[in-house]
């Protein structure tokens, strides 16, 4: 290993990288790679986990880094090497609510898994490595598997899962309920993606099928299926009474009070208790305890200044709360490792620290990537894509991957391609590509950058058609999520007369934008045509009233093209 600063040339990248022994440092010692955007960190890290034995982790500054650092390691990996994301709880420090149940259900299927992976890379934000977890033998023990053919204790069953954190119900709908009704037992189980029918027959599993939460039918029958707690905590009665007990020695307010402590003594977890989970067991594990021995570890971005300002809120929010009696809280080493512990955690590990830009640290390989900018298409242009064809001009014998979101962005990346004179061929992915003769491909893939490589150019769309949008679900009427990166990226992407499916109304065609003023601000509108000359619109009343759906927010209305 080298001991001063080392570059390597573009030319050299893909070979040096393969080279794991050369460039990941001994166990116990670091390293430092500079000059790699996020995608060509992302690149680098997955030739290095991949090409070595053992278990990786690829430590991110924040949650929206995490996704995408995870999304580019799927792309470059596929389905041959795992890539799992453990997700922050996505609330504030001693927030006064819950995290939302899939997060719960998703960091509980991730820490079951993880004792026993021999491979993979964990993608994990700053904040959730910091985070002090239930320990490893909760998790040992509240697991269960219900296998057809095998004894079953309904009543004792009913109380295992109260114990973990599972809601009774009259018909099941979500994740972490279930309903018993005669010699049935509906159960949506922590892990998985659809609940399943318990038929009984006497004090035996007769069946086990899936069904449908909408219509109550079954679907699918399985021989047997695993669950875990609904909760990362315990909630029986012993775990109630340690709870209380801690409380009291730890808190020195009137319970009469705390709503916190009334409703967990009424057998109700009230919202943001998992910030009092130090109570519910005798100590607390970290996520270091349930990696597997020897585990590497990959930092993108500046996870140690984003780990310190973490800390910082955490600090701040304690001292700005502490002082209600009526909801006291736990000090911030109750909850969250502070930064002589974690980077204790990791002193033993080998550490391979990713940087945009050189740094000038001892240990540093500086790779010389070509950095990508301005190749976005101008719709208004006589020649929209331009600025790509240059740059692939300056790339004379470069192989290109263009790479869109899903596999209608792919069509749409593929019409303004063939205007631009480019023929890609279609692949199923990255590796796909990578063993093909062709010149140019298209697959699709969930990128938020592009980068250069010595074997190849990959190409988002997101960077030529335009910025990804900020990522949250809306809900309609109908109870159907919609992300709105699949509702309408770009307003130049429409054109006077397209057909366009408002999720509420139905086909219609765009006639244009609208500028209306309601409340006394001016808005921006989209205009939808019907069939008798109807308008789309929230607040429709007649046939042809003109109330459009909004540009901004768009996602609200859920139009989408």
């Amino acid at each position: 290993m080298a001991t001063n600063s080392e570059t390597i040339s573009a030319s050299n990248l893909a070979p040096a990288l393969l080279e794991a022994d050369r460039l990941v440092p001994p166990v116990g010692q670091r390293t430092h790679w500079s000059g790699l955007p996020p995608l060509s960190a992302a690149r680098a890290t997955a030739i290095a986990a991949s090409r070595q034995a053992g278990f990786s982790v690829a430590v991110a500054d924040s949650s929206a880094a995490a996704r995408e650092l995870a999304n580019a390691l799927r792309f470059f990996l596929g389905d041959s090497f795992p890539v799992l994301e453990f997700p922050d709880w996505e609330t504030l420090p001693y927030d006064p609510f819950s995290p939302h149940e899939d997060i719960v259900a998703e960091r509980l299927r991730i820490l079951r898994a993880l004792p026993d992976s021999q491979t993979g890379i964990l993608v994990v934000p700053i904040q959730a490595l910091l985070h002090r977890l239930p320990p490893r033998h909760y998790l040992a023990t509240a697991a269960l598997r219900l296998k057809v053919g095998e004894r079953f204790d309904l009543h004792a069953t009913r109380r295992q899962l109260e114990a973990a954190g599972y809601q009774a119900v009259e018909t099941v709908t979500g994740l972490g309920q279930f309903a018993v009704r005669g010699a049935l037992l509906d159960l949506f189980p922590t892990g998985h993606d659809r609940p399943v029918r318990i038929d009984l027959f006497d004090d035996e599993i007769e069946s086990l099928r899936y069904f449908d939460t909408e219509t109550q039918r079954t679907i699918e029958a399985v021989s047997s299926i695993d669950y875990l707690p609904a909760r990362e905590f315990p909630f029986d009665a012993d775990a109630i009474s340690r709870f209380r007990n801690n409380w009291h020695h730890t808190f020195n307010v009137d319970i009469r009070r705390c709503s916190v402590y009334q409703d967990v003594t009424n057998r109700l977890p009230p919202a943001g208790i998992e910030y009092f989970l130090p109570f519910f067991f005798d100590h607390l594990d970290t996520l270091f305890d349930y990696l597997p021995q020897g585990s590497r570890f990959f930092f993108h971005g500046d996870a140690q200044t984003a780990a310190t300002h973490f800390l910082d809120d955490v600090n701040v929010r304690h001292e700005s709360l502490r002082y209600d009696i009526e909801r006291p809280i736990l000090p911030p080493g109750s909850l969250y490792l502070d930064d002589p512990e974690w980077r204790t955690a990791i002193a033993d590990n080998t550490q391979v620290w990713l940087h945009e830009i050189p740094t000038g640290q001892r240990h540093e390989l500086t790779f010389m990537v070509t950095p990508i900018h301005n190749i976005a298409f101008n719709a208004h242009a006589e020649r929209p894509a331009a600025a790509m064809l240059e740059f692939l001009r300056q790339q004379p014998g470069q192989r290109t991957l263009f790479v869109a979101e899903s596999t209608g962005r792919r069509e749409l990346l593929s019409e303004h391609l063939r205007r631009a004179g480019l023929q890609p061929r279609d692949f199923t992915g990255f590796d796909t590509f990578l063993r093909s003769q062709e010149s140019q491909g298209i697959c699709v893939g969930e990128l938020a950058s592009s980068a250069v490589f010595d074997d190849l150019i990959v190409l988002s769309e997101s960077q030529l058609l335009g910025s990804r949008p900020v990522e949250r679900s809306v809900q309609t009427r109908g109870g159907r999520i919609v992300d709105p990166g699949e509702i309408i990226r770009n307003l130049t992407e429409l054109n006077i007369g397209a057909p366009v499916i408002h999720l509420e109304h139905g086909v219609g065609r765009y006639l244009g934008l609208q500028t209306l003023e309601i409340g006394g601000a001016t808005h921006e509108f989209l205009t939808l045509a019907y069939a008798d000359d109807a308008r789309c619109g929230r607040g429709c009343r007649t046939p042809g009233y003109s109330c459009p759906s909004p540009v901004a927010p768009l996602a609200h209305h859920a139009c989408r093209s």
